[in-house]
Formats: C-alpha cells, structure tokens, sequence
C-alpha cells in the first residue's frame, strides 16, 4: 500500500511511422510489470498518419 512504483518508457524503434515502445514498471527494484507497445501518431484534422516529414518538424518546433 505504501510502495512508490517507478518506471521506463523506451523507443527502441521507430520504423515507416510506427513506434515500438518497450515499458517496464518496478517496484521495490524489483520488475512488477513489463510490455511491449507499438503505436502511430495521427493527424486528428485529416484522420492520417503523420509523416516522417511532419514528426521532424514537430520535434524541431521550439515552445
């Protein structure tokens, strides 16, 4: 009840616009959970998948 989970999130690929992404949630250094993602970002105005081209630039983008 009083543990303090923490966890990773890596991007171990990134191929033709889909993201594998490796999680692993620990508890006590101990592995509690671990899994394999896979994903895709989309555009919600064109319903599409964003485009190496536009990943680039968002990542680019200074706030």
């Amino acid at each position: 009840m009083f543990d303090t989970p923490s966890g990773n999130i890596k991007l171990v690929d990134y191929n033709h616009g889909i993201m594998n992404l490796k999680i692993e949630i620990k508890l006590n250094d101990n592995i509690a959970a671990s899994a394999d993602q896979k994903c895709v970002l989309i555009n919600l105005k064109t319903s599409k998948m964003i485009s190496q081209k536009e990943l680039n630039e968002l990542m680019s983008y200074k706030f």
